[in-house]
C-alpha cells in the first residue's frame, strides 16, 4: 500500500503524538505482520507519504524526491519493485469444430428429446437445470467434434498449427 496517509510522525519509530491515530495505526501494521518503509519527511518534517509492504524483500530501492511541481507540497516516493512471475510460453484450447450438418444433426436431437417429462419431476430449480445441462453437453459431445488447438504468447493473429505446418 502506498499513499498519502497522514499520520503525521516525525520517526515512524516515535510515539506518534502528532497524529489523530497516536500509535493505533503504526501497531496494527505492526499485528499485521507489515513493514512501513518510509523513513525520511514526506512534507513539512513529517512523514505522511507512507510505503506499506507485506513483501520488504520484493522491494530494490526507495526513494523521496522533491515534487516535480512547485505548487506540490508532498515530496514523492519512487519505489522499485522486483517481482518474478512465470509465463507460460504456449497453452492448448478445446475448441468445437462446428459445420451445418452437424448443427442440423444437434437440433433435430435437441428437438426429440422429451424435455417436459424429463424436467418437471424436480422440486429442486438446481437440479432440474444440472439435468437440463448435463443432457445439453451430452448431445452437443454427440455431434460437434472437439479438437485441441495450441497458442503460442509470440504468435501473431491467426496463426495456428495447420497455418504453421504448411
Amino acid at each position: 500500500m502506498l499513499g498519502d496517509l497522514n499520520d503525521r510522525c516525525k520517526l515512524w519509530t516515535d510515539n506518534h503524538s502528532d497524529s489523530e491515530l497516536g500509535l493505533f495505526f503504526s501497531d496494527l501494521i505492526g499485528e499485521s505482520n507489515l513493514d512501513q518503509l518510509i523513513n525520511v519527511p514526506t512534507r513539512e518534517g513529517s512523514i505522511l507519504d507512507l510505503f506499506i509492504t507485506n513483501s520488504q524483500n520484493l522491494v530494490s530501492s526507495i526513494k523521496v524526491v522533491d515534487p516535480f511541481d512547485h505548487h506540490l507540497d508532498h515530496k514523492m516516493l519512487i519505489v522499485d519493485l522486483t517481482l518474478f512471475f512465470n509465463k507460460n510460453s504456449s497453452y492448448t484450447r478445446l475448441i468445437r469444430k462446428f459445420s451445418e450438418e452437424n448443427l442440423t444433426c444437434l437440433n433435430c436431437s435437441l428437438k426429440s428429446i422429451p424435455w417436459q417429462t424429463l424436467l418437471l419431476g424436480f422440486d429442486d430449480v438446481n437440479a432440474c437445470l444440472e439435468t437440463f445441462y448435463f443432457v445439453l453437453n451430452d448431445e452437443i459431445n454427440k455431434f460437434i467434434p472437439t479438437k485441441k488447438i495450441t497458442f503460442r504468447d509470440r504468435d501473431k493473429p491467426g496463426m495456428t498449427n495447420g497455418v504453421r505446418n504448411s
